[in-house]
């Protein structure tokens, strides 16, 4: 049963994302998070959004709205503990099915529905930090964390995984035999060469808050905090890290709510 007393973090990509690019023990010699954010996303209800699996660390679940990102990353992400993604014909329909054991798939939506999401939908898998917002707000958590929502760049960088990430990694796709498109599997970060942000939505800041999160103020029940001073997203009352390591605890068994939330999903799933 899930424990709504507790507050559940979201953790997106944003470089305010305390992140070492030289020295971390924790496995060894590795870049990674700050030692002290990691074990407090490791003891907490947390969602992992796209590569926080990959650059960031474990959590309660990992969470993508591109069926491409499914497909590209489809090895590494079988040996995630628990994924929730946006439904895609692409990754299963009536003949064939694409997903992994340990993923569950979610109806969405362009519109926001609330707490009626899993009827209607989830808002909204075109931007993934609406979609996993829409999700902790339905499985009924009444603090929510943002981290790395900074929707710009900071301190040169879109993503706190910038600087580690082999930005010209990509797949080329042949058409009878000839190159005709290259994907580029880190499509979304930094910028292009005329100064555009290649998640294009961060060229429209106004909307950001007039209209993509506007429609989350209608949950007046539900308290959510921005760790990221500096964020353009400004709808939501901010904290510094230092502020929001005083609000958590970390006192949860990772492996038993994580059972918890895919026993709750897989129910309101089939009702």
């Amino acid at each position: 049963m899930l424990n709504l007393n507790k507050p559940i973090i979201i953790c997106a990509s944003g470089n305010s994302i305390p992140f070492l690019n030289s020295t971390y023990n924790s496995n060894g010699f590795k870049h990674g998070l700050e030692p002290k954010l990691e074990n407090i996303i490791k003891h907490n209800y947390s969602i992992g959004l796209n590569y926080f699996f990959k650059f960031g660390c474990e959590t309660t679940f990992n969470c993508s709205g591109d069926y491409q990102f499914y497909l590209n990353n489809s090895k590494e992400l079988e040996k995630v503990p628990m994924i929730i993604s946006a439904h895609a014909p692409q990754l299963k329909n009536n003949k064939i099915s694409r997903i992994h054991g340990n993923t569950l798939l979610l109806p969405h939506s362009g519109k926001y529905f609330g707490k009626e999401a899993f009827k209607k939908g989830f808002y909204s898998r075109h931007l993934i930090g609406l979609f996993a917002l829409s999700i902790a707000i339905n499985l009924g958590f009444k603090e929510i964390y943002l981290l790395g929502y900074d929707c710009c760049e900071i301190n040169g960088q879109t993503h706190f995984y910038q600087g580690v990430a082999d930005l010209n990694a990509h797949t080329d796709l042949y058409i009878k035999g000839q190159l005709k498109h290259k994907r580029f599997e880190f499509f979304g970060v930094g910028k292009d060469p005329k100064g555009k942000y290649k998640t294009s939505t961060y060229n429209k800041p106004d909307l950001i808050n007039k209209k993509w999160f506007k429609p989350f103020m209608i949950e007046k029940d539900v308290k959510i905090f921005n760790v990221s001073p500096d964020s353009v997203l400004t709808l939501f009352p901010k904290l510094t890290y230092e502020e929001f390591y005083k609000k958590i605890d970390t006192n949860i068994i990772q492996s038993e709510v994580r059972k918890d939330v895919w026993t709750f999903i897989s129910q309101q799933l089939i009702q």
